[in-house]
């Protein structure tokens, strides 16, 4: 790994260790549709238990705000966890069921104190999963993308450009990456 590489990895995983003590009072997500057409798309699916996102905002009671996004090296993409200030924060959309995309609280991800955070990073220094300890509860977020197949499959991928958010480790270990086994709805 460079050393620019080195020190970029190191900042990110600053900025998720300084959120660790902190209280989490909302979260706010730019969700993406996982299928379906852009005027139309499914939300939701029976056997995907995760929302995929655009970015996911975590509001802490310090008056703090951590996005959690992606970008995208000369290879896969990974996760960028990003401290922003209240100007860059998530606003709801005034018609959320238009587009593919939609803002929108996220009153499902638990709130409380941020006991810890842990990280999993490729070779590359590129963080690909970030494990979430709120109060009792455990969130899984992956760098990935649900992609609809042309004989009607979803495939998800994990090294994507969208933020696969799992509300428990057993949603994420009942996932299955970058094969076609789920049937659209």
């Amino acid at each position: 790994m460079s050393n620019h590489r080195m020190k970029w990895t190191q900042a990110l995983e600053a900025t998720l260790t300084a959120c660790v003590g902190r209280s989490l009072t909302e979260t706010w997500v730019d969700e993406m549709g996982l299928y379906g057409p852009e005027d139309a798309p499914c939300f939701s699916h029976s056997q995907l238990d995760f929302v995929q996102a655009l970015t996911l905002e975590l509001r802490f009671d310090d008056g703090a705000i951590l996005h959690v996004g992606c970008w995208q090296d000369d290879y896969d993409f990974a996760l960028w966890p990003k401290e922003v200030t209240h100007s860059e924060q998530l606003t709801p959309d005034p018609d959320p069921d238009r587009t593919l995309f939609r803002v929108r609280r996220f009153d499902a991800f638990p709130s409380g104190a941020l006991r810890d955070v842990t990280w999993a990073a490729d070779d590359r220094g590129n963080i690909q999963t970030i494990t979430l300890h709120i109060d009792s509860a455990e969130v899984i977020l992956c760098a990935g993308e649900v992609y609809e197949d042309f004989d009607g499959r979803l495939k998800v991928s994990d090294r994507d450009e969208s933020v696969l958010i799992f509300l428990s480790p057993d949603a994420f270990a009942r996932t299955v990456f970058n094969s076609a086994v789920y049937r659209i709805e």
